[in-house]
């Protein structure tokens, strides 16, 4: 078992980032440690007497699996309880165990601000959390219920930080709300209108985005640098690189009519029904299935169009399972995983869905030759990182944060330690997956490019100290 002795240096130096700020974000790549970091900061808190409780507002499988199971690797946090309180079942006993860290899937978040009656803008006496993590920050870029609830509780703690690798997945646009938690918008404006005024121009075509303006950017980097803590695990770890190998498939002649006639009318006739697509977002939506080889109706239900990706699949997870290697498969529709499913029984391959706890287990202990996942459901925060080296995209996500997230069970921090990673991405040849790879790779250089200047500025003021 391991102990804070065995923190490398960054690690230390962000448990202080934490315990000399009241609000904070710590921006770090996935498997550089940010949950142990966190605890050891709560334990820090809780021995001087700063802290009586924590609360962690997390992803569901964060909350329930990934804090537990760090606390038991570790020896110095052994006396820190724990209880988790996801799901209706756990959460009304959960909240009478009065532990150390409560962990909290951010969905019952809404029921924890019922739960605990408000008076006039500030919680009852009864709230029993001073210090709140909120783990995968990027959850509340949008200004919707989550960050209203959030709202919330923030003047009922004392201390509140954000944990998160991907923190802009979709942009600067994002950043506002996860800063406003943090210091009620003195940095970035006190509303989302005007950050937004300030530091963007309004869209000029029907389906634009708001632009970042010139020099905005690093105006925004210098008003956070103070509270923000970033790094990435290519600056402190020596690790062997991640092989990306883009795999372009032909799909046949009908299939490539379907996805023409898609593109061009926004209509798709198959033998079982009409397709049409409402407007430009849903054709692509719509296009996307088309190249992973089904597509949905109105009516809910799926229609094959070709089998190309999936043979495809089929014979990698084959050859890969004979080599020895299991395959960490990643899939974005429903009817990808029925279809993957159908395939690698077919095949005799031993597959999983990942769904539970044990799922986790036996993949890490070697028993499973496939796990098949969705990034949105399994990308944040889960430790899958021994059960093997090879990830299979089939198809592609547009989501930076879903791509980043699910990659770094694999390959995140210390997990690449000693490993060979290689990513294999599925792919429709000639089609709107090369766009959305292209897209994949703008959103991580933007993404990128504000944590390299933050970690730039740390790098400058460590120098300085010297």
């Amino acid at each position: 078992m391991k102990g804070s002795e065995d923190f490398f240096g960054y690690q230390h130096k962000m448990v202080e980032h934490q315990l000399t700020h009241r609000g904070s974000a710590l921006w770090a790549d996935m498997g550089l440690g940010k949950t142990v970091v966190s605890a050891t900061t709560i334990l820090n808190m809780k021995n001087k007497f700063n802290t009586r409780q924590a609360l962690v507002i997390a992803p569901f499988r964060v909350a329930r699996s990934t804090w537990p199971n760090e606390l038991k690797e570790w020896r110095h946090l052994s006396d820190l309880s724990i209880c988790v309180a996801v799901g209706p079942e756990n959460r009304e006993k959960a909240l009478t165990t009065r532990a150390d860290i409560t962990t909290i899937n951010i969905e019952n978040l809404p029921w924890l601000i019922r739960h605990y009656r408000e008076v006039g803008k500030r919680f009852h006496a009864q709230w029993p959390w001073d210090t709140v993590i909120l783990d995968e920050s990027q959850m509340v870029r949008s200004f919707k219920v989550r960050y209203k609830a959030l709202m919330r509780i923030r003047s009922a703690v004392d201390t509140f930080h954000e944990l998160t690798g991907t923190p802009t997945p979709r942009g600067l646009m994002g950043l506002w709300t996860q800063m406003a938690l943090l210091d009620g918008g003195r940095r970035l404006g006190t509303t989302l209108g005007s950050y937004r005024d300030r530091f963007f121009s309004p869209p000029q075509h029907q389906y634009d985005d708001w632009s970042i303006k010139k020099g905005a950017k690093a105006e925004i980097e210098n008003l956070v640098r103070d509270i923000v803590f970033s790094l990435s695990a290519d600056d402190y770890l020596d690790l062997p690189p991640v092989v990306y190998n883009e795999i372009y498939v032909p799909i046949g002649p009908k299939a490539r009519q379907a996805y023409r006639e898609m593109r061009k009318t926004q209509v798709l006739q198959t033998d079982q029904a009409t397709i049409i697509a409402v407007n430009k977002g849903v054709m692509t939506n719509k296009l996307l299935q088309i190249c992973n080889g089904a597509v949905y109706s109105s009516k809910g239900v799926w229609h094959e169009v070709h089998n190309d990706l999936v043979d495809e699949f089929g014979e990698r997870c084959e050859t890969l399972r004979d080599a020895g290697q299991p395959v960490m498969a990643l899939f974005g529709y429903k009817h990808d995983e029925e279809r993957l499913v159908a395939e690698l029984k077919r095949r005799k391959i031993k597959y999983r869905v990942l769904d539970t706890q044990q799922d986790e287990d036996d993949w890490n202990a070697g028993k499973i030759e496939v796990l098949l996942l969705h990034p949105a459901s399994g990308g944040h925060g889960l430790n899958l990182q021994h059960g093997g080296e090879t990830i299979i995209w089939f198809g592609l996500t547009s989501n930076l944060e879903h791509f980043q997230q699910a990659n770094a069970r694999l390959m995140g921090g210390h997990r690449r330690i000693g490993k060979n990673v290689v990513i294999h991405i599925i792919m429709a040849e000639d089609t709107i997956h090369r766009k959305a790879l292209a897209v994949l790779r703008d959103r991580e250089m933007d993404q990128s490019s504000l944590m390299a200047a933050l970690r730039r500025l740390i790098v400058e003021e460590e120098q300085g100290d010297k």
